[in-house]
């Protein structure tokens, strides 16, 4: 029974260290898109880097919430396969990142 919690304690403090990095990977990255919009080649390097530890399963997830159970039934998908797949989802997808200079200006 001891030898079942250890695992148990030991199993939590894994996921509480991913947990952290995770939190201290988007620390980062949300630092970056508002003080270095720029730097998008370093920010694939970030994502990259934290889904070569296993916080996430696809490079292009940002989320401030993740759950593991649920990550693989949320791929990231290339613009391409997405005007492909589901042509009107990429014509709306399109429409709204036309639409993203205005909503900035917008929101200053």
């Amino acid at each position: 029974a001891v030898q079942e919690v250890t695992k148990v304690a030991v199993l939590k403090a894994d996921e509480k260290a991913k947990c952290n990095m995770r939190d201290s990977h988007l620390g980062v990255l949300d630092w970056l898109a508002v003080h270095q919009p720029a730097r998008a080649d370093l920010r694939e390097k970030i994502m990259t880097r934290a889904v070569d530890f296993g916080l996430y399963k696809y490079p292009k997830q940002w989320p401030h919430f993740y759950h593991e159970g649920l990550a693989p039934a949320a791929p990231w998908h290339k613009h391409q396969q997405v005007q492909e797949r589901w042509p009107a989802l990429g014509k709306a997808v399109a429409k709204l990142q036309a639409a993203i200079p205005v909503i900035q200006k917008e929101l200053q």
